[in-house]
């Protein structure tokens, strides 16, 4: 059944571990069906612009596709055109995916059992709304009727950066301090899946002054570091660079090596302190701190 009715919502519970990671990100998973085939472990990544499957999976759907294009390295991902493939999500819903990524990335970076991506289009379609402390992700067609209760937070569209035929959205965070004197507007990327740790552009942060003090406290910015770590005014910026062998998104097998569309990636690991409410049909995100 599909709902299309003005007051519809629906729930899932949502699979998320702080203590457990892979390659040093958290991920969120959730239990799904596809055109009846049934897929335990399926990642919730925003940050993958069209929901995906395996090969493996595409075999077993029982439905046709026709090809689009190839990602620049062929070997990470095919998108394709799907002829009536439906995500079965909670009690009521049926997600019609139109156009899929056909990859085995979630297999090779998440988990080997992990067959399913669900995308950016579910979150163009509905507002969807987590709750981390419940595991629970319900989305609809309205915003939950609390949203006063929540730090509201434009996204806008990053126009300089379009991939293939879509663009990415950011919201600006003010409150930082350039080296050089006066302030800079950063701007952030949010990401649930792939990227699902916080940090910062090796070029941003060597023109900005990284220490706490200069932080205007009543900013974005100053929520931001100081929800990733404790804001000591002697103190750096407790962030993981980039370009940090250790923890570098650049390691990430099949990632995108230009990433200039923004300055910071707020990741899951971010993300989960908060009630998160995503409405990318009004450019609007939603946070309020939660008791994690």
């Amino acid at each position: 059944m599909i709902e299309d009715s003005s007051n519809f919502s629906d729930s899932v519970k949502i699979i998320f571990d702080p203590h457990t990671e892979v390659l040093g990100i958290h991920h969120l998973f959730f239990s799904t069906e596809i055109n009846g085939v049934k897929v335990d472990s399926a990642v919730i990544d925003n940050g993958f612009y069209y929901s995906a499957m395996s090969p493996d999976l595409k075999r077993l759907v029982k439905t046709s596709f026709s090809f689009l294009y190839s990602c620049p390295a062929p070997s990470i991902w095919e998108t394709c055109m799907a002829d009536s493939l439906f995500f079965k999500l909670g009690g009521n819903t049926l997600f019609k995916v139109d156009t899929v990524q056909i990859t085995d990335w979630s297999q090779k970076i998440v988990d080997k059992s992990c067959k399913v991506v669900l995308g950016r289009d579910f979150f163009e379609k509905y507002v969807v709304r987590f709750d981390f402390i419940n595991s629970i992700m319900t989305w609809g067609n309205d915003l939950p009727s609390d949203t006063e209760q929540y730090l509201a937070i434009p996204m806008h569209y990053t126009e300089e950066y379009p991939y293939y035929d879509h663009l990415y959205r950011h919201i600006k965070v003010p409150g930082f301090r350039l080296k050089a004197g006066g302030s800079i507007e950063a701007r952030a990327y949010l990401d649930l899946g792939w990227c699902g740790y916080t940090g910062f552009d090796s070029t941003f942060l060597h023109k900005v002054d990284q220490h706490f003090s200069q932080v205007d406290t009543n900013s974005l910015a100053w929520l931001i570091l100081n929800q990733i770590g404790v804001a000591v005014d002697s103190v750096d910026f407790p962030i993981r660079h980039w370009d940090d062998i250790n923890h570098s998104y650049f390691n990430v097998p099949g990632c995108m090596e230009n990433l200039s569309f923004c300055d910071i990636m707020l990741g899951l690991d971010f993300f989960r302190h908060f009630n998160v409410i995503f409405d990318y049909k009004n450019n609007m995100l939603y946070l309020k701190r939660n008791e994690q």
